[in-house]
């Protein structure tokens, strides 16, 4: 990390120095998180929601640390950041062999923390659960699909 703080510090002195260095740093997010996520199973296993969002929340916390610790939160790489998780997000659920319904999963995720089943878990624990599904969330093109998929869950739930 110090030898990244201090190629920040250099770069800031350059018109446009850390263009390319945040162009790379995206790259390489986005590189991280498909492998991980391409380790995932993409049947739709019980365990599959949870280890999709521990993926997610891995990686984001992960290059956060990195951004805080080397670029001093500049608000340019927090951008990298979030461009490099939407694109993760957004690659894993389109079509291929290895490919995850990012909209059902998130949905089975969080219906899973509500359901009454899961009463054993504290309501820090739910709300500490729910705010990693709303950061991925974020991320997701198709909130729209979501929203069906949750209604539907949710349906099954109260009935």
């Amino acid at each position: 990390m110090p030898s990244l703080r201090l190629t920040y510090s250099l770069l800031q002195r350059i018109r446009l120095g850390h263009e390319n260095i945040r162009a790379i740093l995206e790259d390489h997010i986005t590189a991280q998180g498909n492998k991980r996520v391409g380790m995932l199973n993409p049947k739709m296993s019980p365990t599959l929601p949870s280890q999709y969002v521990d993926t997610m929340t891995e990686l984001y916390t992960t290059f956060q640390t990195l951004i805080r610790e080397a670029f001093f939160e500049d608000m340019h790489f927090v951008a990298s950041l979030d461009s490099g998780c939407r694109n993760v997000v957004n690659s894993s659920n389109r079509g291929g062999g290895n490919s995850i319904d990012v909209p059902n999963v998130l949905a089975k995720f969080c219906d899973d923390c509500l359901r009454k089943s899961s009463k054993h878990l504290g309501d820090a624990d739910i709300d500490e659960r729910l705010n990693v599904l709303i950061n991925i969330f974020k991320y997701m093109d198709d909130k729209d699909v979501f929203q069906k998929m949750y209604s539907k869950l949710l349906a099954k739930r109260c009935v």
